[in-house]
Protein backbone atom coordinates (compact mmCIF):
# COMPACT_ATOMS: atom_id res chain seq x y z
CA UNK A 1 0.00 0.00 0.00
CA UNK A 2 3.06 2.31 0.07
CA UNK A 3 2.68 3.54 -3.56
CA UNK A 4 1.06 7.06 -3.78
CA UNK A 5 -0.24 8.64 -6.76
CA UNK A 6 -0.10 12.18 -8.05
CA UNK A 7 -2.41 14.77 -7.58
CA UNK A 8 -3.74 14.50 -11.36
CA UNK A 9 -5.17 11.10 -13.04
CA UNK A 10 -3.13 11.95 -15.75
CA UNK A 11 -0.11 10.88 -14.52
CA UNK A 12 1.77 7.93 -15.99
CA UNK A 13 2.25 6.14 -12.32
CA UNK A 14 -1.45 6.85 -11.23
CA UNK A 15 -2.42 5.40 -14.46
CA UNK A 16 -0.75 2.53 -13.94
CA UNK A 17 -1.92 2.02 -10.59
CA UNK A 18 -5.71 3.19 -11.78
CA UNK A 19 -6.59 0.58 -14.65
CA UNK A 20 -4.84 -2.14 -12.78
CA UNK A 21 -7.71 -1.40 -9.89
CA UNK A 22 -5.28 -0.84 -7.40
CA UNK A 23 -7.67 1.47 -6.01
CA UNK A 24 -9.74 -0.95 -4.47
CA UNK A 25 -7.25 -2.56 -3.09
CA UNK A 26 -7.00 0.63 -1.07
CA UNK A 27 -10.72 0.82 -0.25
CA UNK A 28 -10.47 -2.55 1.26
CA UNK A 29 -7.50 -1.08 3.46
CA UNK A 30 -9.65 1.83 4.36
CA UNK A 31 -13.00 -0.27 5.15
CA UNK A 32 -10.45 -2.68 7.30
CA UNK A 33 -8.93 -0.04 9.43
CA UNK A 34 -12.52 1.74 9.80
CA UNK A 35 -13.57 -1.69 11.12
CA UNK A 36 -10.76 -1.97 13.86
CA UNK A 37 -10.96 2.18 14.72
CA UNK A 38 -14.71 0.89 16.22
CA UNK A 39 -13.88 -2.72 17.50
CA UNK A 40 -11.03 -0.51 19.46
CA UNK A 41 -13.25 1.67 21.29
CA UNK A 42 -15.98 -0.89 22.14
CA UNK A 43 -13.43 -2.82 23.78
CA UNK A 44 -13.23 -0.60 26.74
CA UNK A 45 -17.28 -0.66 26.60
CA UNK A 46 -17.25 -4.59 27.02
CA UNK A 47 -15.21 -5.02 29.61
CA UNK A 48 -16.56 -2.84 31.90
CA UNK A 49 -17.71 -5.55 33.79
CA UNK A 50 -14.64 -6.83 34.68
CA UNK A 51 -12.88 -3.08 35.57
CA UNK A 52 -15.97 -3.23 38.24
CA UNK A 53 -15.14 -6.36 39.39
CA UNK A 54 -11.00 -6.31 39.68
CA UNK A 55 -10.80 -2.41 39.96
CA UNK A 56 -13.97 -1.46 41.77
CA UNK A 57 -14.19 1.80 38.78
CA UNK A 58 -17.73 3.44 39.69
CA UNK A 59 -19.77 4.21 36.48
CA UNK A 60 -18.67 8.01 37.67
CA UNK A 61 -14.82 6.59 36.56
CA UNK A 62 -16.06 5.15 33.46
CA UNK A 63 -18.42 7.63 32.32
CA UNK A 64 -14.53 9.95 33.05
CA UNK A 65 -12.60 7.60 30.89
CA UNK A 66 -15.24 8.07 28.34
CA UNK A 67 -15.27 11.64 28.27
CA UNK A 68 -11.80 11.68 28.07
CA UNK A 69 -11.51 9.80 24.74
CA UNK A 70 -14.60 11.55 23.48
CA UNK A 71 -12.75 14.84 23.85
CA UNK A 72 -9.56 13.78 22.25
CA UNK A 73 -10.97 11.86 19.74
CA UNK A 74 -12.78 15.35 18.45
CA UNK A 75 -9.55 17.30 18.92
CA UNK A 76 -7.98 14.39 16.87
CA UNK A 77 -10.32 15.20 13.74
CA UNK A 78 -8.57 18.73 13.40
CA UNK A 79 -4.97 17.89 14.20
CA UNK A 80 -5.03 14.65 12.49
CA UNK A 81 -6.38 16.28 9.56
CA UNK A 82 -3.11 18.60 9.74
CA UNK A 83 -1.11 15.62 10.08
CA UNK A 84 -2.43 14.01 6.78
CA UNK A 85 -1.87 16.93 4.67
CA UNK A 86 1.52 17.35 6.21
CA UNK A 87 2.80 14.11 5.85
CA UNK A 88 0.82 12.36 3.36
CA UNK A 89 -1.59 9.19 3.75
CA UNK A 90 0.72 6.69 3.33
CA UNK A 91 2.63 7.54 6.61
CA UNK A 92 -0.32 9.54 7.99
CA UNK A 93 -1.83 6.34 8.76
CA UNK A 94 1.28 4.19 9.63
CA UNK A 95 1.90 6.43 12.41
CA UNK A 96 -1.57 6.88 13.92
CA UNK A 97 -2.45 3.31 13.54
CA UNK A 98 0.82 2.40 15.32
CA UNK A 99 0.11 4.57 18.62
CA UNK A 100 -3.70 3.92 19.21
CA UNK A 101 -2.87 0.05 18.48
CA UNK A 102 0.11 0.64 21.13
CA UNK A 103 -2.10 2.20 23.53
CA UNK A 104 -5.09 -0.39 22.93
CA UNK A 105 -1.99 -3.13 23.72
CA UNK A 106 -1.12 -1.00 26.57
CA UNK A 107 -4.69 -1.12 28.68
CA UNK A 108 -3.49 -4.94 29.36
CA UNK A 109 -1.37 -3.27 32.14
CA UNK A 110 -3.47 -0.69 33.61
CA UNK A 111 -4.71 -1.14 36.50
CA UNK A 112 -6.12 2.89 37.65
CA UNK A 113 -8.54 4.97 36.50
CA UNK A 114 -5.88 7.74 35.30
CA UNK A 115 -3.65 4.77 33.15
CA UNK A 116 -7.13 4.17 31.69
CA UNK A 117 -7.87 8.00 31.14
CA UNK A 118 -4.37 8.79 29.79
CA UNK A 119 -4.43 5.47 27.13
CA UNK A 120 -7.83 6.26 26.04
CA UNK A 121 -7.33 9.82 25.24
CA UNK A 122 -3.82 9.06 23.46
CA UNK A 123 -5.84 6.43 21.30
CA UNK A 124 -9.05 8.27 20.84
CA UNK A 125 -6.28 11.62 19.52
CA UNK A 126 -4.80 9.05 17.02
CA UNK A 127 -8.51 7.65 16.25
CA UNK A 128 -9.22 11.19 14.64
CA UNK A 129 -7.08 10.36 12.03
CA UNK A 130 -9.43 7.65 10.48
CA UNK A 131 -12.08 10.11 8.78
CA UNK A 132 -9.78 12.64 7.36
CA UNK A 133 -7.47 10.14 6.19
CA UNK A 134 -10.19 7.57 4.57
CA UNK A 135 -11.20 10.74 2.51
CA UNK A 136 -7.89 12.38 2.07
CA UNK A 137 -6.90 8.61 0.27
CA UNK A 138 -10.71 8.45 -1.71
CA UNK A 139 -9.77 12.09 -2.95
CA UNK A 140 -6.27 10.98 -4.24
CA UNK A 141 -7.29 7.48 -5.47
CA UNK A 142 -11.07 7.56 -7.27
CA UNK A 143 -12.32 9.72 -10.01
CA UNK A 144 -15.55 11.28 -8.88
CA UNK A 145 -17.90 9.22 -10.68
CA UNK A 146 -16.55 6.48 -7.28
CA UNK A 147 -15.80 8.83 -4.73
CA UNK A 148 -19.53 8.71 -2.71
CA UNK A 149 -19.09 4.80 -3.17
CA UNK A 150 -15.87 4.21 -1.44
CA UNK A 151 -17.10 6.55 1.19
CA UNK A 152 -20.13 3.95 1.86
CA UNK A 153 -18.38 1.31 1.41
CA UNK A 154 -15.15 2.35 4.05
CA UNK A 155 -17.75 3.95 6.43
CA UNK A 156 -19.15 0.46 6.29
CA UNK A 157 -16.08 -0.54 8.25
CA UNK A 158 -17.84 0.89 11.44
CA UNK A 159 -20.66 -1.36 11.24
CA UNK A 160 -18.61 -4.10 11.42
CA UNK A 161 -16.18 -3.53 13.72
CA UNK A 162 -19.37 -2.50 16.35
CA UNK A 163 -20.82 -6.36 15.58
CA UNK A 164 -17.37 -8.10 15.53
CA UNK A 165 -16.27 -6.53 19.13
CA UNK A 166 -18.66 -8.49 20.78
CA UNK A 167 -17.81 -11.78 19.55
CA UNK A 168 -13.94 -11.32 20.10
CA UNK A 169 -14.50 -10.24 23.52
CA UNK A 170 -16.38 -13.78 23.63
CA UNK A 171 -13.47 -15.77 21.81
CA UNK A 172 -10.63 -14.17 23.80
CA UNK A 173 -12.98 -14.38 27.03
CA UNK A 174 -13.20 -18.36 26.83
CA UNK A 175 -9.56 -18.88 26.23
CA UNK A 176 -7.33 -16.45 28.02
CA UNK A 177 -7.25 -13.46 30.75
CA UNK A 178 -9.39 -10.59 30.59
CA UNK A 179 -6.91 -8.50 29.69
CA UNK A 180 -6.16 -10.25 26.47
CA UNK A 181 -8.96 -8.49 24.68
CA UNK A 182 -6.94 -5.25 24.33
CA UNK A 183 -4.02 -6.93 23.70
CA UNK A 184 -5.69 -9.27 20.46
CA UNK A 185 -7.66 -5.54 19.88
CA UNK A 186 -4.29 -3.88 19.28
CA UNK A 187 -2.99 -6.81 17.37
CA UNK A 188 -5.34 -6.41 14.82
CA UNK A 189 -4.23 -2.51 13.83
CA UNK A 190 -0.79 -4.14 13.50
CA UNK A 191 -1.79 -6.53 11.35
CA UNK A 192 -3.10 -3.93 9.38
CA UNK A 193 0.34 -2.21 9.51
CA UNK A 194 1.64 -4.63 7.61
CA UNK A 195 -0.94 -4.92 4.94
CA UNK A 196 -0.60 -1.11 4.65
CA UNK A 197 3.41 -0.95 4.62
CA UNK A 198 3.70 -3.76 1.84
Amino acid sequence: MSQTPHSEIASSAYQRFYFRGYRWAICGALFAITSINYLDRFTMSLLKPQLQQHFHFTQVDYGYIAAVFSAMYAIGYGLCGVLMDGLGVWLGFALTVLVFSLAQMGMAAMTTVVGYMVLQGVMGLAQGANFPGAIKAVGQWFPRKERALTTGIFNAGTSLGVVTAPAIAWLVLGHLPWQSVFVVAGALGFLWLAWWLV
